[in-house]
């Protein structure tokens, strides 16, 4: 049976960039938005991990307030945001 894979990001940035798209196996990356990346950053940020995404099978599990910053952009590939741990909890 498969297992879910969870890879811990940073979040000022996506250390493994482009190459995730030829990872066979469905990853779920996570990545707490505390400080990093910065208000004039953050939607630069999320539009590089969504065309990288788009087009695999992986997702992003992005947590923490500076989510609230990013939840009105239309995504095309599976990233989701919880404003906390507790949120992410709730829904596993």
């Amino acid at each position: 049976r498969p297992r879910k894979r969870w890879f811990l990001l940073p979040g000022g940035g996506l250390p493994v960039s482009k190459r995730i798209r030829y990872i066979n196996r469905e990853l779920s990356f996570v990545t707490s938005m505390t400080i990093r990346p910065y208000n004039d950053k953050i939607v630069d940020y999320f539009n590089e991990i969504d065309d990288i995404l788009k087009q695999s099978k992986h997702n992003l599990i992005a947590i923490g307030k500076k989510t609230a910053d990013v939840k009105e952009l239309d995504f095309k590939s599976n990233i989701y945001l919880y404003e906390s741990v507790k949120d992410l909890l709730n829904v596993l």
